[in-house]
């Protein structure tokens, strides 16, 4: 059994919400620590002397909304996880504390809810281990955006009547701005009763105004400062994402004749590769690899785990749990490499993405010599799918021209 760990402050001026949740904690055979503060001096005084690791600030207690203290916290508390109290449909705080705010939640609290995110935090960031490795995802700017994107959206944006589908397909050529579009569209913020999984139906949802304040937020503070390789290796991984998301899509509707499920599908290939786009932020890490990937032929799935204890998945899966992703999209990003450890008995996500990566291309393998990843076939056996395999590499043939 897992031991979930984690250290919470709570900064609120009504005690109501701590006792509520450290409540609900004791009853858990694990060991959780709940703080509570009520000032901003109270928040320095304990994140000072105690290892944080998740603050829950209601941020109508400060000035500006909390934009100043967030940003304090964002420049002296990086690996601070910072969840903020909203009302239902109050756009204007999540726009205001956007860029220093991980994941947003609904004021009175569910404390029921606000338990489940804590444990799948807890459970994945115990499989990735390394302190290092944890800060890329807590980042709130960790995912380098692509400037042609960027400004292709942003010059459609500035037109009279700009084509929200053409926007939307413009966008899902970006992980980045992707996963910022499908956070936020969920988020307490809109107030919706069901998870949407579509970028063109977040965009109507979210309003152009809205969603140019996310790009700009999402994108030009990523890219500035970026070397060209970098941004090269990027623009490949999203491009072969992107491929991985259309063909999970097609795959799924081939399988099931479900559209919702397709997009949810087509999101988590979209959003599949999003752990090693953070590995972009460690030059060292990215050197490492390709040393070991020239010595030896392996997946690169392989070496990462040879070389940190832990692989792109995990890292990805981290970095979206953090921001409020879970059921199948996070499940299939974190084991679409290896499925058969998940306790499903049908097709799925995970299934359709598994399939969708070992028969896209490689991102990377003009860039880092690598073997390419395969179909695990004992696990499709086991769902009795053997046979559609020639099926679904005649959709990869339409689609990967």
């Amino acid at each position: 059994m897992i031991k979930l760990n984690v250290s919470i402050l709570i900064v609120d001026d009504k005690p109501d919400m701590h006792r509520a949740l450290q409540s609900l904690l004791a009853t858990e055979n694990n060991y959780h620590q709940v703080f509570y503060a009520s000032s901003e001096q109270a928040v320095h005084d304990i994140l000072n002397l105690e290892n944080i690791d998740l603050l829950i600030c209601h941020l109508s207690l400060f000035n500006e909304g909390g934009r100043p203290f967030l940003q304090d916290l964002n420049q002296n508390h990086p690996n601070l996880i910072r969840i903020a109290l909203i009302k239902e449909n109050d756009r204007e705080t999540v726009l205001k504390s956007l860029p220093y705010v991980h994941h947003f939640i609904n004021e009175p609290i569910d404390t029921y809810s606000l338990k489940q995110y804590i444990d799948r935090i807890c459970i994945i960031r115990d499989i990735l281990g390394c302190d290092t490795i944890r800060r890329l995802c807590t980042r709130i700017n960790a995912l380098p955006s692509l400037p042609g994107i960027f400004y292709q959206v942003i010059d459609e944006l500035a037109l009279p009547d700009p084509s929200i589908a053409k926007i939307s397909k413009l966008i899902e050529h970006d992980s980045s701005i992707s996963a910022r579009i499908i956070q936020i569209v969920n988020s307490p913020a809109l107030g919706l009763r069901q998870r949407v999984s579509n970028i063109e139906q977040s965009i109507a949802l979210l309003g152009l105004d809205m969603t140019r304040t996310i790009i700009m937020y999402a994108g030009i503070n990523n890219y500035l400062h970026l070397p060209a390789h970098i941004l090269a290796t990027a623009e490949a991984i999203n491009n072969n994402s992107f491929t991985i998301g259309n063909l999970a899509l097609k795959i799924t509707l081939a399988e099931t004749g479900n559209y919702t499920l397709a997009q949810q599908a087509k999101m988590a290939g979209i959003l599949n590769n999003i752990g090693y786009m953070l590995l972009l932020n460690s030059p060292q890490t990215q050197t490492d690899l390709r040393n070991i990937l020239t010595a030896d032929k392996m997946t690169l799935l392989e070496a990462e785990q040879l070389l940190t204890g832990i692989t792109h998945a995990e890292l990805g899966a981290y970095f979206l749990g953090i921001r409020g992703f879970h059921g199948q999209l996070l499940e299939a990003v974190a084991y679409y490499y290896r499925p058969q450890l998940r306790p499903i008995t049908e097709f799925s996500i995970l299934t359709a993405l598994h399939i969708a990566h070992a028969l896209a291309p490689s991102p990377l393998r003009s860039i880092i010599p690598c073997k390419k990843s395969e179909l695990h076939l004992p696990y499709l056996d086991s769902l009795g799918l053997m046979n559609r395999i020639p099926t679904w590499e005649s959709i990869a043939e339409d689609i990967i021209v």
